[in-house]
């Protein structure tokens, strides 16, 4: 197996409170600048004028592998306008940056200035406490302070660069098996190469907004297009949430039911990343599954999900679409399933107890009925937009979702097989109409096929597949066709 890796933590991050003693903290950075480099240091009284900078605080989380805590004589009574002190707000920058180390796994180095001494667990918020039981730094203010300080971030990085790797289990082979096809263009299995693109794909620069390619992986019946997506999900494991749909399974259906399968397995709960609320997918599941008030209920949907620039799911949105779908009398036919599938905590809590509160409500069992599930239906199309778009909004909300937004350092995979089945290349061509006009999502797709439908020349298509390959001829036109990134296996 060749598990796929998060973005490399060989970064060092300066977490201080501004005014306490800020003169200290700028020598430090600059004793780290000078001997690790300044790429490597998160120092945020550097960042430019109109940077993000929550989105650069979050990068610089993801990449370090140690988060000096400089604590100073004010750091820990620190207090707002309000009197609040500051530590108190789970909103509070210090409070993020070091619980979000802390909960990631990365060494925390508290280091003592001015004579200040650790902070007792009990004067610390619940998501800092570990920090009370961490072996601290004193720092005077002498050069060798500082250079004793480098010294012990020397020893501990060095001992990380040098860490082994996991031991890769081989994979299972059949003895029957023929052996796969060689890449002519790189010598490489074919394999090697595709789960190199992907993991370009699935770890997000800093700015996480990034246009990701529909990778469509071509090949006669037998060249190893299933093997492959399932090797894939192999390597994806735990770490990165993937899901898979096969196009020519007698129990996928339709288009809706697709994306339904899609939320559902990219739902379920996966360490560090917490779990997805596909919020506007369920009120599109619930609007869908009332008859003919349906329509009117999805026109509300629509213009949040189908806008360039969003707001926000809130539970405003519930209250609206439900009381359009009672006003209109229809049946709202819920699936107690689904939204045990979908949402999950309070959410799934909130709805069960709102809808249990209204009047002509029926819960099945298994998915409500969708009137509008068969292809050649009148709407059908238009419906299926407004699904898809919503699955795509819950994942673009799902990122943009401070409380998780550090932990989500992988974007999301979605194995395609037989897409060129009708139902396949319906759902893929919506999925293009949706990315030319809507903000770029999360979602690494990998689509298999033996049929190429679109005219597009795959000879073009550099020997080792790239993201900065694909992105300059994406730049390039900027058209539909654009999207695709073909591999011929």
């Amino acid at each position: 197996m060749q598990p796929f890796e998060g973005p490399a933590r060989t970064g060092i991050f300066v977490s201080y409170r501004h005014g306490d003693n800020d003169y200290a903290v700028e020598l430090l950075n600059s004793k780290l600048d000078e001997q690790f480099g300044a790429q490597r240091i998160f120092f945020d009284a550097r960042l430019e004028s109109g940077v993000n900078y929550v989105h650069a605080i979050e990068y610089g989380l993801q990449s370090c592998a140690v988060l000096l805590a400089v604590i100073g004589e004010k750091w820990l009574g620190v207090a707002d306008r309000q009197g609040r002190r500051r530590l108190e707000d789970p909103a509070d920058v210090v409070v993020r940056e070091i619980g979000t180390a802390l909960g990631n796994g990365v060494r925390v180095i508290p280091v003592l200035i001015d004579g200040a001494t650790m902070p007792k667990s009990s004067q610390l918020p619940t998501a800092l406490r570990e920090l009370a039981h961490l072996n601290a730094y004193e720092l005077g203010a002498r050069e060798s302070d500082r250079a004793e300080l480098v010294v012990r971030l020397e020893s501990y990085l060095g001992a990380l660069e040098m860490r082994p790797p996991e031991p890769v289990q081989p994979e299972p082979t059949d003895v029957d098996q023929p052996e796969p096809d060689r890449s002519e263009a790189a010598g490489r299995d074919p394999y090697d190469l595709v789960h190199d693109l992907v993991q370009e794909c699935i770890v997000p620069p800093g700015v996480r907004e990034r246009e990701l390619p529909l990778i469509r992986l071509l090949g006669a019946r037998g060249s190893g297009k299933t093997e492959l997506l399932g090797r894939l999900a192999r390597d994806c494991g735990d770490s990165v949430p993937h899901a898979s749909v096969d196009f020519d399974d007698d129990r996928t259906t339709t288009l809706r039911g697709a994306v339904i399968e899609l939320a559902t397995q990219l739902g379920r709960r996966y360490p560090k990343f917490g779990q997805v609320q596909f919020r506007y997918l369920m009120l599109c599941v619930l609007a869908a599954g009332s008859g003919f008030g349906a329509r009117t209920a999805l026109s509300k949907l629509r213009n949040a999900v189908l806008n360039a620039d969003p707001p926000g799911y809130s539970r405003s949105t519930f209250d609206a679409v439900v009381d359009t779908l009672q006003e209109s009398g229809a049946m709202l036919n819920w699936s107690g399933i689904l939204a045990d599938a979908l949402l999950h905590g309070s959410e799934r809590t909130y709805w069960r107890r709102r809808l249990r509160t209204l009047t002509a409500v029926q819960e099945f069992t298994g998915a409500p009925t969708d009137p509008w599930a068969e292809g050649n239906a009148v709407g059908s199309r238009e419906f299926d937009a407004v699904f898809l778009a919503a699955f795509l909004a819950d994942l673009r909300q799902a990122y943009a979702d401070g409380r998780h937004r550090s932990d989500r350092t992988m974007n999301c995979v979605a194995l395609l097989d037989n897409v060129d089945a009708p139902l396949g290349e319906r759902f893929l061509n919506l999925l293009l109409d949706l990315r030319q006009s809507l903000p770029p999502d999360p979602l690494v797709v990998l689509a298999a096929s033996s049929q190429w439908q679109p005219a597009l020349v795959i000879r073009d298509v550099p020997g080792r597949p790239s993201l900065a390959a694909w992105a300059q001829r994406r730049n390039a036109t900027r058209d539909r066709d654009s999207w695709w990134y073909p591999i011929d296996l």
